[in-house]
């Protein structure tokens, strides 16, 4: 008989998320370090639109995340094999 658990793989996958969540802030102080306020209309707007979209991407990682926490049970179950 072998038990498997849930709990490891979602301790897991709570650190790639913290990893990855990690990166999506160190890209979000690069892009918010290279916003232009000079230039052309084209130019501000694309640098403006870097960070939101990193952003973005950030918060809709989290959400997704919280959204397959509760649709994936947690608890702890017995196969036999």
């Amino acid at each position: 008989m072998v038990q498997h658990s849930r709990c490891d793989s979602r301790g897991e996958a709570e650190l790639v998320l913290q990893v990855v969540l990690g990166f999506c802030d160190m890209m979000g102080i690069v892009f918010l370090y290279q916003v232009r306020n000079t230039g052309s209309w084209k130019q501000i707007g694309l640098s403006i639109s870097h960070v939101v979209i990193v952003h973005s991407i950030t918060l809709a990682l989290l959400c997704l995340y919280i959204l397959a926490s509760y649709l994936i049970p947690s608890a702890r179950y017995k196969r036999n094999y």
